[in-house]
Formats: structure tokens, sequence, C-alpha cells
């Protein structure tokens, strides 16, 4: 495996419009996951990101157990859920008029919270009942409690993993920026079960729940991955180069084990 070095010229994600106020937007089960997507101007860049990035749509990934869900595992293990914050840009493409689609995807975790018993507000609050609603494959519901996309984000969006992969759903895209936040979010295990009551048919087509709709963990084959955990300026002004497995302080050996990913 490839390990990397945190390039000094990183800046930290610039997002534009992240604390806008989402109002009418619409939720639907697709049959694969429950999907929103985003008609509203927000987008990102900096970091890693070649270019600025426009967000289309979020959607999220499950499974049955609270052991199983995320895409992505940390430490070989996976967390309940995982949700996909899907970006595009189009990029001319040299001596053509013509312009190549180009994609990022941020991944945020989730957790359980550890006290059920205490109550308190998660990014998922908002969402719930209405996911509940998209019972069946194709069911749509307009969202009429507002939200803003940044609550679905860490307080430390600058902490994350960084690799070229590709989609996990068909068509399966090459080329994909993958940044996955390490910092996880909380979600009651009565948000999760909202996603495990959802089916993956139409209605009066019989009983398929949704409720493993992750793709299992691939091998690397090679990419490179990129570790960041840490103050952005300060690193700037540092003279040390620092490897990503010192930062999350990993030998080697150990790092192979620390990320599998799908791509």
């Amino acid at each position: 495996m490839k390990i990397a070095l945190v390039p000094r010229d990183l800046t930290p994600f610039d997002f534009h419009n992240l604390d806008n106020l989402i109002t009418d937007a619409v939720i639907e089960n697709n049959g694969h996951s429950v999907s929103i997507p985003a008609k509203f101007n927000i987008t990102v860049k900096g970091g890693p990101l070649e270019y600025e990035y426009q967000l289309r749509q979020f959607h999220f990934h499950w499974a049955a157990v609270n052991d199983l869900g995320s895409e992505h595992t940390i430490g070989s293990s996976h967390y309940p859920l995982e949700a996909h914050f899907v970006h595009t840009c189009e990029v001319p493409i040299n001596g053509s008029s013509s312009f190549a689609s180009r994609i990022a995807v941020l991944a945020v975790f989730f957790e359980l919270v550890s006290d059920p018993s205490v109550p308190q507000t998660t990014p998922l609050s908002s969402l719930a009942s209405y996911i509940k609603q998209c019972t069946f494959k194709n069911d749509r519901h307009i969202l009429k409690e507002d939200f803003e996309i940044q609550n679905f984000y860490p307080a430390d969006p600058n902490s994350y993993m960084f690799y070229k992969g590709s989609l996990t759903t068909p068509p399966c895209t090459e080329d994909v920026s993958w940044v996955l936040f390490t910092h996880p979010m909380p979600v009651t295990i009565d948000e999760l079960n909202s996603f495990r009551e959802l089916h993956a048919n139409r209605r009066r087509e019989g009983e398929k729940w949704l409720q493993r709709n992750f793709r299992p963990t691939q091998p690397l084959y090679g990419r490179q991955v990129l570790f960041v955990q840490q103050d952005l300026h300060s690193y700037k002004k540092s003279n040390d180069a620092t490897t990503c497995d010192k930062l999350l302080n990993f030998n080697q050996d150990s790092f192979q084990k620390i990320l599998s990913s799908h791509f």
C-alpha cells in the first residue's frame, strides 16, 4: 500500500452555501437507498480536490444489524450508517469544446449514541419521520421541515481520508475523488430502524426488505490513501514532512488494516 505525504500546500476545504436553509426538499426511496436530490447551490473546493464541485444528491447505506452498514471500514470495523454526498463538476477537455464530468463524494460515518436514554438532537432528527414514509420503492415525499447540510458534517471537516476510486453503485464510474470524514456523527437506534423498515420493492409486489444496501469492502489495489488529521494552517508552518501513518500513530505494518474500501 502506498503511504502518502501530506502536501505542504494543502488548504482547508472551502464550502459555499453550506449553511443555507434547505426548504421543500424531496426524499425518495429508489429501491436501493433513500436519496435527497440537491437543487441548491452548495459547492466545495480545496483540500486534495482538483476542482470546485457542486452537490447533486445525498443518500445512505445501512444494514439490519449495528455492526454492519457502512461502505468503508476503519480498523476492519463498520459503522452502522454511512451517508454519501455526491458532487459533480464539468471540466473542459483539452483541444475540444466538450466537457467531461468529474465526481467527488464526501462520506460521513454515523455511530450509535452512547446513551439512548438521554434525549439529543442528531443530524437525522428532522428526516427520520419522512424516511419512514418512504416505505416502498418510488415513494416520494416533500420535506416540510427545513434543515442545513452543514449539520450532517463533523465540526472538524479537515480531518479526513482521501483516495481516488469509483462509485459503489452502477455504473461504478471510475476516477471518483473520495473524502471520508474521520469524525463520526451521532445516530439513534430509532433513526437507524427508520431505514431498516424500508422495502426495495414497489407496493403490492411482495416483501423485499431494504436492510443491506452496502457493498462489501474491496482491496485497495495499490491506490494511494491520504490521511489528514490536523490543523492545516499550523501544518503549513511546519518544517517537518509528516507521513500519513505517523499522523494516525500507526506503523506501516498495521496501516494496511486501518482502511478497507471498495476501490
